[in-house]
């Protein structure tokens, strides 16, 4: 498994790679008026015209519990605040208190700057983390990592950083395509990614053990969606509803199952408690895909819908696991003259069901509102990356 590898210098150097991650299109303030005009009346005409635009981020770890994955071979996912697994009980009521933390994003109209920004919740101004644009933080946001993708030579540089000082703490080449890192929540140098021979080639979940440039585990992404649950161990939603968890490298055991409502499976995230999943969930209607957050306890029991958008294509997780931040994506059509369309951030409580937050359905979903680098109070825009402490 070694040879996928290039050499590349790895600690305590500065990276010299040229960033050529850039999305096609850029949004500004308009975006969100044009497309909650346009929301109501064209859903179907938008999806059909505009090239969409979804992704997101996230992903964490804190500690330094060592290099190979860990965490016990028990199947039984790890307790916490809330629900706990196989209770089917319904989840206790969220207080009104205001979320908090800080929001790794990559919103260009906050401060008109391109990279990934931190935003905070107690308004303090933002600052930048990375001029990178997909810079995905370790749950403790000591340290962040980035993927370049070269196609011309057909390999990624993986790049893993210190907060604040951006120096490398780790470079190494991927032979091949490596995309969406999701950092251990108990190792500095274990990275859960999505690798494939190439951009247009079936992609697999591999854990990559970043400091001795290893694979730990590997396995097909198509019928699966794989995350991290907080001590180490990974939990996996398949196609057909089953759930299991495992330790990378080692066993894994079923541990309950979820009713997909006949839709497609999309990105999984655990929140930090190990106690609830929301998924994001797919119907295909002829040419037009309908995306949307489910929620449910770890063992699958006790779903509800989260979202009815149509145009969600993610959701974080609050640190306190009482709130889910998400998007809704019109979709973007850019030319010389500006971009048609919108992709906006909302929040509500992780008990929220069926949130909708066009103007026509006024309900519990709330916007950003921070402080850019200026302090001049903003409403924080797309895409959001992860959300810490």
């Amino acid at each position: 498994m070694l040879s996928l590898f290039k050499f590349a210098v790895a600690f305590e150097r500065m990276s010299a790679y040229r960033q050529a991650r850039r999305h096609a299109c850029t949004h500004n303030a308009m975006n969100t008026f044009v497309a909650h005009l346009l929301q109501p009346a064209l859903p179907a005409l938008l999806c059909l015209l505009l090239t969409a635009c979804g992704g997101g981020g996230g992903g964490g770890g804190a500690g330094d519990a060592g290099s190979g994955g860990a965490g016990s071979t028990n199947p039984t996912p790890p307790g916490g605040p809330g629900p706990g697994p196989g209770t089917g009980s319904t989840p206790g009521p969220v207080t009104s208190a205001a979320p908090t933390g800080r929001l790794w994003h990559n919103n260009y109209a906050l401060d008109f700057v391109t990279g990934s920004q931190v935003a905070h919740l107690d308004q303090s101004p933002s600052t930048l983390a990375d001029p990178d644009r997909f810079a995905i933080p370790w749950r403790d946001g000591t340290q962040y990592i980035l993927t370049d993708y070269r196609p011309a030579r057909g390999e990624t540089t993986i790049t893993v950083k210190e907060t604040g000082t951006r120096r490398v703490l780790f470079e190494l080449v991927y032979d091949g395509y490596a995309r969406d890192p999701k950092p251990s929540p108990i190792s500095r140098d274990v990275v859960l990614l999505t690798v494939g021979n190439s951009i247009t080639e079936r992609a697999d979940y591999a854990f990559i053990n970043l400091r001795t440039r290893s694979f730990i585990d590997r396995f097909a992404e198509g019928s699966v969606s794989v995350d991290w649950l907080p001590d180490g161990r990974y939990l996996q939603l398949g196609s057909n509803g089953q759930i299991s968890v495992g330790t990378p490298g080692s066993s894994r055991a079923a541990a309950g199952s979820f009713n997909l409502q006949g839709r497609r499976l999309g990105d999984v995230k655990v929140n930090h408690q190990g106690t609830q999943f929301i998924v994001t969930l797919t119907q295909d209607s002829g040419a037009i895909a309908q995306r949307d957050l489910w929620v449910a306890n770890i063992d699958g029991s006790n779903p509800g819908r989260l979202t009815s958008t149509n145009i969600t294509s993610y959701g974080h997780w609050s640190p306190d696991g009482r709130h889910i931040a998400f998007d809704d994506d019109t979709g973007f059509l850019c030319n010389g003259a500006g971009c048609l369309g919108s992709c906006s951030l909302w929040v509500v409580a992780s008990t929220t069901r069926n949130a909708n937050p066009l103007p026509s359905f006024p309900g519990e979903a709330s916007a950003f509102n921070v402080r850019n680098a200026q302090g001049s109070s903003r409403r924080l825009g797309c895409e959001l990356l992860a959300w810490l402490r």
